[in-house]
């Protein structure tokens, strides 16, 4: 009730009542004699229509083949329309979870270059399109590191501290690609930049660590 009373929404949600919008869960077991109990779903009521246990296991089996069609309903729209694909994202995935893996495997098939041209088309048409946003880059360098796809992850990573020069984030994440790839040079040079950029961001102790221990070498 308090959430509906704060919203300004009582009249629409907050209680269980004739006319009211039915969206709501219902458990096997009080939650307030156990909060646990809150796991035990009995069955769910979405927009006036009742899921059952077995209903919502289907649904939740079905989870992984329809991201695997989504993904790859995007990733050819990426290829052959990028600007489709990034309004496409911005309706459906506003949280970027599935443009940084869709971009990051689209990065394993292409090579640096086309990937660069791909992301800098995007932000021509729209510049402040999600898919080019300092977050989704950022996102995006990080998964390919974790593919070990360094020099895919260095080339994005750069074009993000290109477009965001006073991010000590953008110039941090750059500097951790450079340091896993194994270039200290590179990777000194852009934590001082990173430092430049503000002497105290969230990995400023980090970065001057690493210079400390690398500098002299």
């Amino acid at each position: 009730m308090n959430p509906a009373r704060y919203l300004r929404k009582s009249a629409e949600f907050g209680t269980i009542e004739v006319g009211k919008r039915a969206d709501m869960v219902l458990l096997a077991e009080n939650p307030l004699a156990d909060i646990s109990n809150t796991q035990k779903i009995a069955g769910v009521v979405v927009r006036g229509r009742y899921l059952d246990e077995k209903q919502l296991s289907g649904m939740l089996h079905a989870v992984p083949a329809e991201y695997a069609r989504e993904q790859q309903k995007v990733e050819a729209m990426l290829q052959h329309d990028p600007m489709q694909a990034n309004r496409y994202l911005e309706d459906y995935d506003p949280l970027g979870r599935l443009t940084a893996v869709i971009i990051s495997d689209v990065a394993s098939k292409e090579s640096v270059a086309d990937l660069v041209q791909m992301l800098k088309t995007v932000q021509q048409n729209n510049p402040k399109a999600g898919l080019v946003s300092e977050y989704s880059i950022n996102a995006l360098g990080y998964g390919l590191m974790d593919k070990k796809l360094y020099q895919q992850a260095i080339a994005v990573l750069e074009m993000n501290t290109g477009n965001f020069p006073k991010s000590a984030n953008a110039w941090d994440s750059l500097a951790d690609a450079f340091s896993r790839f194994g270039d200290v040079p590179h990777a000194l040079e852009n934590y001082r930049k990173a430092l430049e950029a503000d002497a105290t961001y969230s990995n400023a102790d980090s970065a001057k660590k690493f210079i400390a221990e690398h500098a002299q070498k």
